[in-house]
């Protein structure tokens, strides 16, 4: 698929899974998916380099993954829409980001991210 393409898809994803629908239609998208749309969407420069190398996404056979959850159940501080988003290559982290979805902001593993 080419980038192009790609990025249009992504963002076509992200623009129905946060703006299109209104409250009670979001709350049908899964919160899991709006955080690894955001990701996908905003950080494809990063998401590249974390690739061994250059060529290594076009031919290789790694297994790559996606990996969403919560840090944290929900109790005392209230994370239902706070999310880390691991990229995974051949089962080790080659990126990882911390997402509010409630903001729709993001921030690398180990940077300051507001949770509300």
């Amino acid at each position: 698929m080419k980038r192009t393409t790609f990025t249009i898809l992504i963002s076509t994803l992200v623009f129905t899974l946060t703006t299109g629908a209104g409250s009670n239609e979001r709350r049908e998208i899964s919160p899991h998916a709006i955080a690894l749309a955001l990701i996908l969407e905003k950080q494809g420069a990063r998401i590249a380099g974390a690739e061994p190398d250059a060529d290594s996404r076009w031919f290789d056979t790694s297994v790559r993954e996606w990996r969403v959850q919560r840090p944290w159940a929900p109790g005392v501080t209230n994370t239902t829409e706070f999310f880390t988003v691991t990229y995974l290559i051949d089962g080790k982290k080659s990126a990882s980001w911390n997402v509010n979805t409630r903001r729709m902001t993001f921030a690398r593993e180990g940077e300051s991210l507001q949770i509300d």
